[in-house]
């Protein structure tokens, strides 16, 4: 049921489980000392432990015996739902209306009439308090009792109180006092120990989305964790900037978990990266609900400006971008009788109509099985049937309105949902100054490879690598990532100051403190970075630190140079002063595998849209192994479609290089 595959990473005492929970399938990858399992299993969205827990017992685990890292996506379907918790908003007197002003910003520059935003919470459901905090950090009054014991009473009708008062990170006095006042059993969520950044609006969304969504975590985590056997050190969770972080840590950090799945793929997208000797990838990756892409020149970017249904969450994050385009996303016509796709999706019940369990609308699954991509023998996730006949009537019907057959259908709502991947693709390169042809497209998810060439060949891209794992892949991504803490903290330090120096290192020194007791007795590997603008700005680049100021500010004169064409005559100054700090926790390295003695034997034939097209079993393909498309590459958790033109080799440690035919080695590199 499951593929297997040797590894030389570290021994261990107990079995490493990945498991990514997506829309559609739940991820397992498993390693248990000398070998690497992966196996799928049905989400269970109403629960998602109970997918995870039947995984584990369909992989025949003692779970209590079991080391688990997990991508969760419970807090960012409750923010993405607006299912959260019942919260109070705490902040000045004054300031009440601070969440639903916000920026004042236009998504749409020139309309007039912009809908209005729902509001996440009534005017009944934000409290302003008394005293005061000035600029510099100085408490300039208290907080009067009278409010403390209003606050008390208010908060007993909530389940999660956010506060966030002006200059916090600079002073927390008023949110501790606010803290303190408060009833048992309320789940608190403050500001400065959030994000202790200014900008009190963004500190606000971020610290109320913790608050809104911390509830429904630490929940979630707390069953799991039994499950395991509720013995400390068993259960960890990836977070949104591609470390590692315990679960009880997790449970007070919701909002760094929204990408908390998609990170996972992008950390594994790195390791395959450095195993192949390629730094520039740009990553693809195709679930049942939706497509996540990204771009990778060096080190991942990462962003503290990302926007979850409208709300900023302005903590460190990797900086991937997402669009409502997976194998479940519903195919039909609009108004104009134009073919549309997504971003409504069937999920995992009923799912697609080949799916046999009652879905009846066409998908972009159902359109791949009708051109053949996916054989109608192919057993989704190891044991899940296909049903060939439900995908036709369901294109049919579809087609009945646009005049098409049922295959002229599903090659229309293959080529709509590509162009949308492309969009995305295009999204995080040429729109940001980069030219696709210089990377290699890196796809994976269990829908990635039937359209990894396409996309490629929309790009002018010319180099696809389908990674070991790539149906689960960011579940591997899970155990290939690092116990990691992000710490922060927001300090104006202009850099001619004759202290300017001295100043930094003490707060670079409070932050690794602050690093330290999130990873007690780790070694601790650390990198500073420094946000930085010209004296009068509003906006930063952020600069990797450099213990010299004349050194940092050449390196934020280049970085401004490189992104706005040119520099200013103005003084420097620092802003926000940032510590990721990594430690060497073992993860799992795949080894080399022994080349092939000759050529693969196809496991049998498929009518494709390309006519008669060999399937190959993906755990066969060795190194040395050479194909032409058009064929078709099995697994358990995916299928690659490789078309006419392009060619497969397979790397030394089992990854697919895909390229257009006639290029050699060389330029492939």
């Amino acid at each position: 049921m499951n593929a297997e595959r040797a590894t030389a990473g570290r021994a261990t005492e107990r079995m490493l489980l990945g498991v990514d929970t997506g829309g559609t399938f739940t991820d397992f990858v498993l390693f248990d000392g000398k070998r690497v399992r992966f196996h799928k299993e049905l989400s269970t969205p109403h629960d998602p432990c109970e997918a995870i827990l039947a995984g584990i017992g369909r992989l025949g685990l003692d779970a209590g015996a079991l080391h688990l890292v997990h991508g969760s996506t419970v807090a960012t379907n409750a923010i993405l739902e607006r299912k959260g918790v019942r919260t109070l908003f705490v902040t000045n007197r004054g300031i009440e209306d601070l969440l639903r002003i916000g920026r004042q910003t236009r998504e749409r520059l020139y309309d007039l009439t912009p809908p209005v935003p729902e509001p996440w919470l009534t005017p009944e459901d934000c409290l302003g308090i008394g005293g005061r905090v000035d600029a510099e950090g100085r408490l300039i009054a208290p907080v009067p009792e009278d409010d403390l014991v209003r606050l008390r009473e208010r908060a007993k009708a909530y389940e999660a109180v956010a506060v966030c008062t002006l200059f916090s990170f600079l002073n927390p006095w008023q949110e501790q006092a606010a803290r303190a006042a408060l009833p048992e059993g309320v789940f608190v969520s403050v500001s400065h120990e959030v994000l202790a950044e200014y900008r009190e609006f963004e500190r606000a969304a971020t610290t109320f989305l913790n608050a809104y969504t911390g509830p429904l975590v630490a929940r979630y985590l707390e069953r799991l964790d039994r499950a395991l056997g509720g013995q400390r050190g068993r259960l960890f969770v990836m977070h949104s900037a591609g470390g590692v972080m315990e679960a009880r840590e997790a449970a007070g950090n919701a909002a760094r978990m929204v990408l908390s799945g998609p990170a996972g793929g992008l950390v594994a997208a790195r390791a395959v990266g450095e195993q192949l000797g390629a730094e520039r990838l740009m990553t693809f990756d195709m679930g049942g609900t939706s497509t996540d892409v990204a771009l990778l020149d060096g080190a991942p970017r990462i962003t503290t400006e990302a926007r979850v249904a409208g709300m900023p969450v302005a903590v460190p994050m990797l900086d991937i971008h997402t669009i409502g385009a997976g194998g479940g996303s519903i195919a039909w016509v609009d108004e104009a009788g134009l073919l549309q796709v997504g971003p409504e999706s069937a999920g995992a019940s009923p799912g697609p109509a080949c799916y046999g369990l009652g879905g009846e609308r066409p998908t972009v699954t159902d359109a791949n099985v009708v051109l053949g991509r996916m054989p109608r023998d192919i057993r989704l996730a190891g044991g899940m049937p296909v049903d060939a006949h439900r995908a036709e009537a369901a294109l049919a019907r579809l087609g009945a309105r646009l005049g098409l057959d049922a295959r002229e259908t599903a090659l229309g709502v293959v080529r709509v949902a590509e162009e949308k991947m492309a969009g995305a693709l295009r999204a995080v390169s040429v729109q940001r100054g980069y030219d696709p042809r210089r990377f290699a497209l890196v796809c994976f998810g269990g829908a990635g490879g039937l359209h990894a060439c396409a996309l490629a060949e929309r790009l002018g891209m010319t180099r696809v690598v389908l990674p070991v794992a790539s149906g689960a892949f960011s579940a591997l991504g899970m155990l290939a990532g690092k116990r990691q803490a992000d710490v922060s903290q927001t300090r104006r330090i202009a850099l001619a100051d004759p202290g300017a120096m001295d100043a930094a290192r003490g707060v670079l020194a409070g932050l690794r403190e602050q690093a330290e007791r999130r990873m007690p007795g780790l070694a601790l590997e650390t990198r500073a970075f420094a946000d930085m603008r010209y004296a009068g700005q509003g906006f930063h680049l952020t600069i990797p630190w450099a213990d010299d100021a004349g050194a940092l500010a050449a390196s934020f004169a280049e970085a401004h140079e490189a992104a706005y064409g040119h520099g200013l005559d103005a003084p420097v100054e620092i802003i926000t002063l940032r510590l990721t700090a990594v430690a060497d926790t073992p993860c799992v390295r795949l080894p080399e595998l022994p080349r092939a003695s000759g050529a693969p034997e196809p496991a049998g034939h498929a009518m494709t849209e390309a006519g008669r097209a060999p399937c190959y079993r993906r755990e066969i393909l060795r190194p040395g192994h050479d194909l032409a498309g058009p064929a078709l590459v099995l697994e358990d958790t995916a299928t690659l479609w490789l078309p006419t033109g392009w060619r497969l080799e397979v790397s030394p440690h089992g990854h697919l290089l895909l390229s257009m035919e006639g290029l050699n080695m060389e330029e492939r590199q």
